[in-house]
């Protein structure tokens, strides 16, 4: 379904919106959509399943495996982030953010986010 929108987007909405990215949640992530939206020279941001496998250290690793670690051993490496919310608010959030490898859809930046200061709730991938 997620390709169809975007083809009826792209072909119906042609250069009206050249600067539109896509921007969706990891019910609609298929490896057919992303080249898809990557074919048009378009940009695309999605919530990943904390099961999903990263290359980190060489290794193929869950991306929660990786959280967990980088939060016990490393919780230095997340910095506290500002961001603007969409109603215009001002959000505090720690966040560390990498490009790795994803199975199937090749070098793609990664963040993993944390809204706590002391990282013990579970982050958004």
């Amino acid at each position: 379904m997620g390709v169809e929108v975007v083809t009826q987007l792209e072909l119906e909405e042609e250069g009206r919106f050249p600067q539109a990215d896509y921007a969706f949640d990891n019910g609609v992530l298929t490896l057919d959509l992303t080249r898809l939206i990557e074919s048009s020279v378009k940009h695309w941001v999605s919530e990943l399943e904390s099961s999903r496998p990263i290359r980190w250290q060489d290794q193929w690793q869950r991306i929660d495996e990786v959280a967990r670690e980088l939060r016990q051993t490393h919780p230095e490496s997340l910095r506290q982030v500002t961001v603007r919310c969409c109603n215009g608010e001002q959000k505090e959030c720690w966040a560390i953010s990498k490009s790795v490898r994803l199975k199937r859809y090749g070098r793609k930046r990664i963040a993993i986010v944390h809204e706590q200061a002391d990282l013990t709730d579970h982050p958004d991938f």
